[in-house]
């Protein structure tokens, strides 16, 4: 490997971490797992909240009142509307969700 290589790499690894042992190295993992785990928290708790306005629209237009309602959403990813489905289906008792796609 070639010094200027060598030089740039250490550059490199230099940015990432600021520790200088590996106990430093594992509290600085072991802080980034927690700062993770927090920010998939708060990425649910947003996802929650949609579905619970969801939930409390349709059931103010009286949704789950007429078993002969249709709804129609869109979805950008399939495991979102899988997803969704199964909130329905939960919800609403008797809800026909067999002709959803």
């Amino acid at each position: 490997m070639e010094e200027s290589e060598r030089e740039r790499l250490e550059e490199i690894l230099d940015a990432i971490t600021l520790a200088s042992n590996p106990e430093q190295v594992k509290a600085e993992v072991a802080e980034l797992r927690a700062l993770a785990e927090q920010a998939r928290e708060v990425e649910k708790a947003g996802e929650e909240a949609k579905l619970s306005r969801l939930r409390d629209l349709m059931q103010r237009e009286g949704f789950f009142d007429r078993p002969d309602q249709r709804l129609l959403l869109f979805t950008e990813f399939r495991d979102t509307l899988d997803y969704l489905m199964e909130c329905l289906k939960t919800w609403a008792s008797g809800w026909d969700a067999s002709t959803a796609a």
